[in-house]
């Protein structure tokens, strides 16, 4: 799409862009940042007697032991793995492996054992793993059992409900498989399942024999359910979806007695259904043209008697998301939030009794309690928030081939007389939805604060659900298929000429930002439309997309690999190159802000080192910032203090405050 005419990259100057009341809002910014705290998992206690959430903050990660009246009774610093047994929270610690209970101020010493993360626990077992080996742990600590793989090990370990068999996943040859393998309490081995190019996804077992298995090929174009029988080694196949344009990595399903739920696309739409093991019958729990996920990673769940199915969906809106329930028994389905928002994590306490993580799109994240007669906030002090923030405008932009879901931000005074800067921003994860405000994630909670200091800054800015957006049903999910990085980079573009359009907004001051796949839409934007776009920021963008894969496939051994289904599996192909911004390096114009940490565990940071050797070759405006050992979420408050105000900076520098028309 044309843009709204030819740009001239001039920095505003460096007193205009950042005054006095800029600096004031940048550093009141930076300090929002550093106070986000996001749960991005809940583990309840067996016994009902309460939960352990898991808190994401630039601050310092921290573990909160919550009652199940609502009480936080510790705040156990950093965020790790965690098994309610033999009545406490086990896990690893510095020191060692330690139990936290309601009981005691100080935790029971379990000893050391380097090399092995809490896995599982039931009954009087506690299992530890390894790369290569399980460990299976008496109530004191001691060691019982070691049990050698043989392959690495992908997951966690799958306990049956009697502890008499555990599960594993382990990688197979040169990666591009996985197998199920059961293991007797004793560690000898009872079944292997496995077949060339399918990848297993994390076993749940319905029953002390029989295992519900969901398994994708490696390219992400088939997926299935099975029922592995343990002791006839049978198995049934419960579903099977294909697809040559690929699938999300969709929630495995779960499985409680005869009753097993999974997502499968009905009519093109991902829902929840429960599948009857015993009489074979299927039902759609919740019917339409709506989305029965949070994000790629949230699986349906089942209270502990199997009474009750836990999910989320947009059933309400698409650009919300609300927690409900299914009861297996009378088929009753409930809506269980109210708040306009999303909700994420959840854990059972009981069969009456839910801790859940909601997102208010005004306020941010909170652990809430279902209760059996209503709905209780819990711990909302001990995750901060900022208060009030303005919600967005759900617009539509609209081409002649599409619709294009998007937020609208808009600052004060707009409309009145002033033109303002605009910004595209892109989220990432390609496969993902970022619903209505605050949204149901920890690293994109922290960007929606950077946009709505950006919108204080006087920016007016723009979220788009560019094609290959989840939410929106399997066509639109599914429209990138062998165009990753050019039709998406379309949408971002005709999302900036919405904006120009306005009447309020500078056209040619518009820029594009955004995190991981939205940093490489970012570069992407760059330069394909570089008479669109005026500036941008990129963090943990990829600039060689063949590189990166090369990266990501070696990372992702034994597991389904979305971009080989989206974009082919072959390297070096014309659809690889020409989702790959560096083919046109030449064509970038406008000044670009890359950052990146060199640990980053998704896209690896030569891709910035290339992008920085490129631009030097080729004479290009690109600042790069690096960020030693941090991740592609940064995870400290130290490297969030230089990345905001060097962000928001450039921003101001490049694109400028709102003007008076007049000037």
């Amino acid at each position: 799409m044309a843009g709204p005419g030819p740009r001239r990259f001039r920095a505003a100057s460096a007193g205009a862009a950042v005054s006095g009341s800029s600096a004031a809002t940048i550093a009141a910014v930076t300090e929002r940042v550093f106070r986000t705290a996001y749960p991005v998992a809940l583990v309840a206690a067996a016994d009902g007697s309460g939960f352990a959430a898991f808190v994401r903050s630039p601050m310092g990660d921290v573990t909160n032991l919550i009652t199940s009246d609502g009480t936080v009774t510790y705040g156990l610093p950093g965020v790790t793995p965690m098994r309610w047994h033999a009545g406490g929270f086990v896990r690893n610690a510095r020191t060692g492996l330690e139990r936290w209970s309601w009981r005691s101020d100080e935790p029971e010493r379990l000893g050391s054992w380097p090399g092995r993360k809490v896995s599982a626990a039931v009954g009087p077992d506690l299992w530890l793993a390894g790369a290569d080996t399980v460990w299976r742990h008496a109530p004191d600590g001691s060691q019982a059992l070691e049990a050698g793989l043989g392959a690495r090990l992908l997951g966690d370990v799958a306990a049956a409900p009697d502890g008499r068999t555990i599960a594993v996943r382990l990688v197979e040859g040169d990666g591009s498989s996985s197998s199920l393998v059961a293991l007797a309490r004793d560690g000898s081995e009872l079944r292997r399942w496995g077949e060339p190019d399918w990848c297993v996804l994390a076993p749940a077992f319905a029953s002390a024999g029989r295992l519900v298995v969901t398994r994708m090929s490696r390219d992400s174009t088939r997926r299935q359910v099975v029922l592995f029988d343990l002791a006839s080694g049978a198995t049934t196949e419960l579903l099977t979806e294909t697809s040559a344009k690929g699938f999300a990595p969709l929630p495995p399903a779960v499985a409680a007695g005869d009753t097993v739920c999974y997502v499968r696309y009905v009519d093109g739409w991902p829902l929840v259904c429960v599948l009857d093991l015993a009489t074979g019958r299927e039902r759609v729990v919740n019917p339409g043209r709506h989305e029965d996920l949070t994000d790629v990673h949230d699986e349906p769940t089942f209270s502990p008697g199997g009474r009750l199915v836990a999910f989320n969906s947009s059933a309400a809106d698409l650009r919300e998301r609300h927690l409900y329930t299914f009861d297996v028994a009378t088929g009753v389905l409930a809506r269980r939030s109210d708040a306009v928002g999303a909700t994420g994590a959840k854990a059972w306490l009981t069969d009456d009794t839910l801790a859940f993580v909601e997102s208010h799109a005004g306020t941010g994240a909170a652990v809430r309690l279902l209760l059996p007669d209503g709905v209780a906030r819990v711990a909302s002090d001990a995750l901060g928030g900022r208060g009030s923030a303005p919600l967005p405008v759900s617009v539509t932009v609209s081409t002649s081939e599409r619709a294009v879901p998007a937020d609208l931000y808009l600052p004060s005074g707009s409309g009145g007389g002033q033109k303002h800067p605009a910004l595209v921003y892109a989220h990432g994860g390609v496969f993902r939805q970022l619903t209505r405000g605050y949204p149901a994630s920890y690293a994109y909670t922290l960007l929606h604060e950077i946009n709505l200091g950006l919108v204080e800054l006087g920016f007016v800015v723009m979220s788009v659900e560019y094609r290959g957006s989840m939410g929106f049903g399997l066509e639109y999910e599914q429209a990138n298929h062998l165009a990753c990085g050019v039709v998406d980079t379309e949408d971002c573009a005709s999302a900036a000429a919405y904006l120009a359009a306005l009447p309020y907004v500078d056209p040619t001051r518009i820029g594009i930002w955004g995190l991981s796949w939205g940093g490489t839409l970012t570069l992407q934007a760059l330069v394909r439309h570089p008479e669109t776009f005026a500036a941008g920021v990129s963090l943990a963008g990829i600039w060689d997309f063949d590189q990166r894969a090369r990266y990501w496939n070696a990372l992702q051994a034994g597991q389904p690999i979305y971009f080989d289904g989206r974009m082919g599996s072959a390297f070096g192909t014309a659809e690889r190159v020409r989702a790959s911004a560096r083919a046109l390096a030449g064509q970038l114009e406008a000044p670009l802000l890359s950052l990146h940490g060199t640990h980053d565990e998704s896209v690896d940071y030569p891709q910035q080192s290339l992008l920085a050797a490129d631009a030097k070759r080729l004479g290009k405006g690109v600042e790069t910032v690096t960020f030693p050992g941090e991740n592609h979420v940064f995870g400290t408050a130290e490297a969030w203090r230089t990345a905001v105000p060097r962000i928001l900076g450039f921003l101001l520098d490049n694109l400028g405050r709102p003007r008076r028309v007049t000037e």
